[in-house]
């Protein structure tokens, strides 16, 4: 993290911390990234934030909370939510724009930081879990790796003529042998499994050993991970934190360090679907079918959605024609519909009716 001051030059330090909060439904992530920035000059400042965030995450909400007062992010296009934080900027006010530089990089810039004020600034995402092997895989990546800059320096930031943004894809390395006082924790929530927390520092993955916490739990499952600052052995697992858990089938699901949920038996079944193909119809049917949901469920949700440049928006249940209205069932699913890699020729909107059995 660096401050950018009006003449453009830079001036790098270690934001405060970073809490994390995931919380697992079936093969679905809803992850909560709360950043905490605070001035530590005597002057007004405005920050440039760049961090990892994984490459298929749908971002879909932020928000700013300065002291009492929380600031509502809104989407807007590129170009338009860069005029609006400059103007905000010339005013004076606090403001955040949170914008992506590559599919797993983003940067997170706030102008007007005043003295010794603490900003809080809050993005949500959803994700869908890798299933491999009979494992489901939970990735939140913590560093933003050195990348190949191809082509001549245009400038003393790091940009060249053939990256033109190198500067806000290459953060500062702290020199090595140190590292920053900033922390991340990260807290994983499975509905009827115990947490797993898991507190690292950012800049030293070779300083971090793994250290369980045991409960008294059956089997020996370990409900709580905790990590110490102590040399790390040379099979030292990688500073991604990982989460993994065996498919309620896995025969060998006790081998896993969690608390498994119980099994989960349900069937979903696509009634009908407007703007699809055969083919589009059994990728949708596929992809559903990957959900979990937790037994007693039974009936018919209707969805209607909009497609546009390959992207699912504007999902709505039709209460009055759906008959199974559970607000997690529900939720579930548009999370579901929101990373569907649709068909090329998908356009307009669509009428989807699907019938549950749990």
């Amino acid at each position: 993290m660096y401050v950018q001051y009006p003449q453009g030059e830079q001036q790098f330090f270690s934001h405060k911390h970073t809490e994390v909060l995931a919380k697992i439904a079936g093969n679905l992530s809803r992850v909560e990234v709360i950043q905490s920035f605070e001035n530590p000059f005597t002057q007004p400042l405005e920050a440039l934030y760049i961090f990892p965030l994984p490459d298929e995450a749908a971002v879909d909400d932020m928000e700013i909370k300065i002291g009492d007062r929380i600031i509502k992010g809104n989407i807007k296009k590129r170009e338009e939510a860069i005029a609006i934080y400059e103007k905000a900027k010339q005013e004076g006010r606090t403001a955040g724009l949170l914008e992506q530089e590559r599919d797993n990089i983003f940067t997170q810039s706030l102008a007007n930081i005043k003295p010794g004020e603490q900003i809080d600034v809050t993005s949500r995402y959803t994700e869908s879990l890798k299933f491999e092997a009979g494992n489901y895989e939970f990735v939140f990546p913590m560093v933003v790796g050195p990348r190949y800059i191809p082509g001549t320096p245009i400038d003393g930031s790091g940009d060249t003529d053939q990256v033109p943004d190198a500067s806000r894809i290459t953060p500062p390395v702290v020199p090595e042998g140190t590292r920053s006082r900033h922390n991340i924790n990260v807290t994983v929530e499975e509905p009827g499994s115990e947490y797993v927390s898991v507190q690292v520092p950012v800049e030293m993955p070779e300083a971090v050993s793994y250290q369980r916490v045991f409960g008294s739990l059956p089997g020996g499952f370990t409900p709580k991970i905790s990590l110490s600052k102590r040399s790390a052995p040379p099979s030292a697992e990688a500073p991604d934190f990982l989460r993994q858990r065996r498919s309620p089938q896995s025969p060998v699901a006790k081998e896993v360090n969690i608390i498994p949920g119980a099994a989960i038996s349900h069937q979903l079944e696509v009634i009908s679907v407007t703007a699809l193909d055969e083919t589009g119809i059994a990728d949708l049917t596929q992809h559903l079918q990957q959900l979990n949901f937790p037994s007693g469920f039974s009936g018919e949700i209707v969805f209607e959605f909009t497609v546009n440049k390959l992207r699912v928006g504007g999902i709505v249940l039709d209460e009055k024609a759906s008959t199974l209205k559970d607000p997690v069932v529900v939720e579930n699913i548009k999370r579901s519909l929101l990373l569907w890699r649709l068909p090329p020729s998908t356009t307009g909107k669509i009428v989807l009716i699907l019938r549950i059995h749990t």
